[in-house]
């Protein structure tokens, strides 16, 4: 996660939100934590990684995320993308891109 996360704001992609969780997959990497396993068993520790971007942005940032982001195991994770109906700042009241800009 530190290298996509790096490598996104070296390519001038600042605002995301990072979200710890846990989730369940089909994963070739054996179980590792350090507390003992919760039914399921493989639940992992997962990083949820929020970007709010122009839609001239989406493919740049997810090239970034496949080339830093691919370990050889399944399990990565995946790339979703939705489309926002508007996006607003609270501070500014700028809607759309120009509320990325606040």
């Amino acid at each position: 996660m530190k290298k996509i996360y790096n490598a996104l704001r070296s390519a001038g992609h600042q605002c995301m939100t990072l979200t710890s969780a846990e989730g369940t997959g089909k994963y070739t990497v054996p179980h590792q934590s350090d507390r003992p396993p919760r039914l399921p068993y493989m639940h992992m520790d997962v990083v949820i990684m929020e970007i709010i971007c122009t839609r001239d942005q989406v493919d740049e940032i997810v090239r970034i995320i496949q080339k830093n982001g691919t370990t050889g195991y399944s399990g990565d994770g995946m790339i979703m993308i939705t489309d926002l109906a508007d996006v607003i700042s609270i501070t500014s009241g700028d809607t759309g891109e120009e509320a990325l800009n606040t």
